[in-house]
């Protein structure tokens, strides 16, 4: 990163930390166009939308699930750096 050399563990935190601003930011522009659906959008278009939506919150609770067990291993010291 920049330059700098990571461990495994805290290279494996930046990028699930980048993979959930990524599907926050799709989530937010799903949020938008379901607000925004009217009669216009079909409705298999529409749980379509809504299913995808529901498995990104899924997605984003196990990653951030996984990044605190590596917060907590990292604070521990038990990252084989320290």
């Amino acid at each position: 990163l920049d330059g700098s050399v990571l461990c495994p563990r805290h290279a494996q935190l930046l990028r699930l930390e980048h993979h959930a601003e990524i599907m926050l930011r799709e989530m937010f522009e799903m949020d938008q166009w379901l607000e925004s659906v009217d009669g216009r959008a079909d409705e298999l278009r529409v749980r379509r939308a809504e299913h995808h939506r529901n498995e990104l919150v899924e997605q984003i609770r196990f990653d951030r699930t996984v990044m605190e067990l590596i917060r907590d291993e990292l604070l521990k010291g038990n990252d084989g750096t320290t």
